[in-house]
């Protein structure tokens, strides 16, 4: 399985070592099939609302492809 983790205040931790597991939330699980779909890249989606995140993959599945318009479709993933 393929989850994205918040680590809750780590921008201002000094800590080194063991996180406590209460500072580390998930946030979203993310789609992932064996030999296909796996997320590689993850960036912050504006125009998908608050909080939305952009997910593309290494070695997209066959129905994430068009190859008469050589494209490949992302997910935009909304956490709550």
């Amino acid at each position: 399985p393929a989850y994205v983790l918040r680590w809750r205040d780590a921008a201002h931790d000094n800590a080194s070592g063991v996180i406590d597991p209460e500072r580390i939330e998930t946030v979203a699980e993310l789609p992932y099939q064996l030999h296909v779909d796996h997320p590689e890249g993850i960036e912050l989606w504006p125009e998908g609302g608050a909080g939305a995140l952009l997910i593309i993959y290494d070695a997209p599945a066959l129905e994430r492809t068009n190859a008469d318009t050589s494209t490949v479709r992302a997910d935009v993933i909304c956490p709550s």
